[in-house]
């Protein structure tokens, strides 16, 4: 009985492999042809296939080349340098700020003896529930009337205000399982409502709080209809839009350049799943089972 348990066991592993390496070659093919693209001029991407290095180029100072043009962009001003610090700033403050007001929030909604908490929070999540685009023609006449147009500051508060019903809406639903017992204890003891958030909260929800941050910065540095529509010079512009005008029919930059665009552009949010992949994992078990315990 227990060799034909084994068996099976195994025949399963077999055949659940099958299924997993096509699967896992599938996606990287793609990835494979984007980094040998990237390593190639524009001559050796037209003398060789796609999946292939170019006869004619060195692949490591081909890619620094790339790399080096797209960071500067051609005549027309479509490097990609300037605007890869903007959604750093875009993406840093814009989760960093709606994490910490949510979080909040979320107490405030929890803890707090307020009136009509429920009502409350649906009107926060509520800014969750309709899609972006209703936004865009409201705030752009609102940002031309009060001068607000195509600055740093104004795509800040958008990409904030954006991501605050979501992170309220997790928050709200970790911190309702954390028991309540332990605020009501420390409020005896002498603690104020913020030591309470600062010292208990905060220190049980730091996989929530890491999740979030990874799912908020990657949202914000892959936006690309907020950060055209509401900035308009190259200085202010995001590295969505700038990789976009990289791909337009005026760019001299060629195909090469442009994938290693793309490279420099998943940097970022690859280096930080990679940082925080423990926590990462452990909020990811939470996103699915909806409990802190």
């Amino acid at each position: 009985m227990f060799f034909r348990k084994t068996e099976n066991w195994n025949l399963s592993k077999f055949i659940l492999f099958l299924v997993i390496i096509p699967c896992v070659i599938i996606w990287l093919f793609p990835l494979w042809n984007v980094l040998v693209s990237s390593t190639k001029s524009v001559e050796g991407s037209l003398m060789s296939k796609p999946w292939s290095f170019s006869p004619i180029d060195n692949p490591l100072l081909q890619f620094i080349s790339n790399i080096e043009r797209a960071m500067k962009g051609s005549q027309r001003g479509n490097g990609i340098q300037s605007a890869f610090f903007n959604s750093s700033l875009y993406a840093l403050s814009g989760a960093i700020f709606s994490i910490a007001f949510a979080a909040l929030a979320a107490f405030a909604l929890v803890c707090l003896p307020i009136k009509g908490r429920f009502p409350i929070f649906i009107i926060l999540f509520s800014g969750a529930l309709f899609p972006l685009q209703i936004y865009l023609i409201p705030l752009f006449s609102l940002f031309q009337k009060t001068n607000m147009y195509d600055r740093k500051i104004t795509l800040i508060l958008v990409y904030v205000a954006i991501c605050i019903p979501f992170c309220v809406f997790v928050l709200r639903n970790w911190f309702m399982d954390i028991p309540i017992e332990i605020y009501e204890a420390s409020k005896i003891d002498g603690a104020s409502n913020i030591q309470i958030f600062l010292q208990i909260f905060v220190p049980l929800s730091k996989a929530p709080l890491v999740l979030l941050f990874l799912f908020q910065f990657t949202w914000i540095w892959n936006d690309y209809i907020f950060g055209t529509t509401f900035a308009r010079s190259v200085n202010t512009r995001s590295i969505m839009a700038l990789l976009a005008a990289q791909q337009n029919m005026y760019s001299t930059l060629g195909t090469p350049t442009v994938l290693a665009s793309a490279i420099i552009t998943s940097l970022p949010t690859v280096f930080l799943v990679f940082a925080f992949k423990n926590i990462f994992f452990k909020g990811v078990a939470f996103r699915f089972s909806g409990s802190s315990k």
